[in-house]
């Protein structure tokens, strides 16, 4: 298996700090990857899986849910300073904070920060601009989805970020290069595993 760290062979990477990303499955025209940290600090993997998400969604219509349990909902309520349309809903045994923007501005830190850390898991789906809000809504309750980009993390400050793309829509290779630059912009390295 060849390891690749910004898109160099990578020779002694194995113990050093920094961020692999795994395929993880495909099937038809649909991937999955994995990126997950190797010894990133809680600060560190916020501040990456923010660039990784502002970096694949830019400009495109996105769904968002955050969902938590009951004793973290104060957390998700503070979500409405970031989206101001969000609801939040009551979801099993917790809560969920549900927005649609339709064209996606960045992520900023002290946006998401009363949730980091505290087992919030995010799901951001990202549709082409012509999608019907109603469809963008479902997709984001239901468990199967028809959205061009999928992200989610347990937690953004957890290290681990699964994506999922259709790549008939969107250029996989584009995407791998927009995840390498969001952690060469981060100052961490990468490195691939296909």
């Amino acid at each position: 298996m060849k390891k690749y760290i910004n898109g160099t062979l990578a020779a002694h990477a194995e113990n050093a700090a920094g961020w692999d990303l795994r395929k993880t499955g495909g099937q038809e025209n649909i991937v999955s990857y994995e990126l997950r940290t190797r010894g990133a600090h809680k600060d560190e993997a916020t501040d990456v899986a923010l660039h990784v998400i502002n970096g694949l969604l830019d400009g495109m219509q996105v769904g968002v849910i955050a969902e938590s349990g009951e004793a973290e909902m104060p957390a998700l309520t503070k979500l409405g300073s970031v989206w101001r349309d969000g609801r939040l809903l009551k979801r099993g045994q917790g809560s969920a904070f549900v927005a649609m923007e339709p064209n996606f501005d960045p992520l900023s830190r002290c946006g998401v920060e009363p949730c980091v850390g505290t087992g919030a898991a995010f799901r951001f789906l990202g549709f082409e601009s012509s999608a019907p809000a109603d469809r963008v809504f479902r997709s984001l309750l239901e468990p199967g989805n028809d959205a061009v980009i999928e992200l989610r993390c347990k937690d953004l400050a957890g290290g681990v970020l699964d994506i999922r793309l259709d790549a008939e829509k969107i250029d996989e290779r584009k995407a791998l290069g927009g995840i390498s630059a969001a952690l060469g912009h981060c100052g961490q390295s990468l490195q691939v595993e296909m």
